[in-house]
């Protein structure tokens, strides 16, 4: 579980932990360094701070940004290893770019200190603000993933078997859907099952394909609305294309009944497996995030 807390002029709230570390020597001794996200030209992106920064520090444009407003993560989950622009399961967005493309939490050790930043699988590497300017392409670093209240599953299965009660959708005549996931053409995709399909259905190329053996999506989670590619903060990166891009769990309504699928920000929304085809772009749809559901 974690939170956000709004902040300016360098102040750190007193519950947020810290994520990395300055260098031990001269002049400032390992300080303490945090998480932060600050709006910069139209896009929230991840950076850090330190307690004489006054400032939040954004690593953005080839620079290391001052952004008077921002916000500090507060009860942070897990760090998880990443390289060479991989984005773990269970990563959660923190941030995304101005078109939209999700951003994660990376943190790296560099110049003797451990220091917060970002990263996709573009990036190829996490980048993080040191020195006025930001570095790019650390290979090795940790990525921020869902742990605490939250949590979640995937079970193996195949040939149509359904071992979870996490019922995620429905058909039109009111029988449960589930969401699942299977390797696909280099990538992993979600898709959907339901007793009676004898396969994963995935939407994928314009079709949605059978495949006997994937893994079913047993959760207690939230889900969020969201349109048009979007995908909001504190998504669950839940599978991934052949380029290692991140895709997440979505569900829509479609022909009377509640569909799971997949989405990303290029998708412009959601795309759901029916009927022998993949529905692609269906607007309005709800995402999967960390945290625990609503009672």
């Amino acid at each position: 579980m974690y939170q956000w807390f709004p902040a300016s002029g360098g102040a750190i709230p007193i519950d947020a932990n810290p994520n990395g570390h300055e260098a031990s020597g001269e002049p400032k001794f390992g300080a303490p360094l945090f998480v932060v996200r600050a709006v910069v030209d139209g896009s929230l992106q991840p950076g850090k701070i330190g307690p004489d920064f006054g400032a939040a520090n954004i690593p953005f444009g080839g620079q290391e940004l001052k952004v008077a407003d921002y916000e500090v993560l507060v009860n942070a989950g897990r760090w998880k290893n990443g390289s060479g622009g991989l984005v773990p399961e269970r990563a959660v967005v923190v941030g995304h770019e101005r078109d939209g493309t999700p951003l994660f939490a990376a943190r790296a050790f560099f110049e003797g200190g451990r220091h917060p930043g970002k990263v996709r699988p573009e990036f190829g590497g996490a980048h993080i603000p040191f020195g006025g300017r930001e570095v790019q392409g650390i290979v090795d670093y940790e990525v921020l993933v869902e742990g605490g209240d939250f949590a979640y599953s995937w079970i193996e299965a195949r040939d149509g078997n359904v071992p979870s009660s996490a019922e995620a959708g429905h058909e039109a005549d009111g029988r449960s859907l589930f969401v699942a996931r299977a390797p696909l053409h280099g990538g992993l995709h979600p898709g959907k099952i339901r007793p009676g399909f004898g396969a994963a259905k995935i939407p994928f190329g314009g079709v949605e394909v059978d495949v006997a053996s994937y893994e079913i999506l047993d959760d207690r989670g939230r889900r969020v609305a969201a349109s048009g590619g979007h995908v909001p903060v504190g998504a669950v990166v839940a599978a991934h294309e052949v380029d290692g891009a991140p895709l997440f769990v979505a569900r829509a309504n479609l022909e009377g009944g509640l569909h799971p699928g997949k989405v990303r920000p290029g998708f412009g929304g959601a795309h759901i497996g029916f009927g022998g085809r993949e529905v692609q772009g269906v607007t309005d749809y709800e995402v999967l995030v960390e945290g625990v559901p609503s009672t």
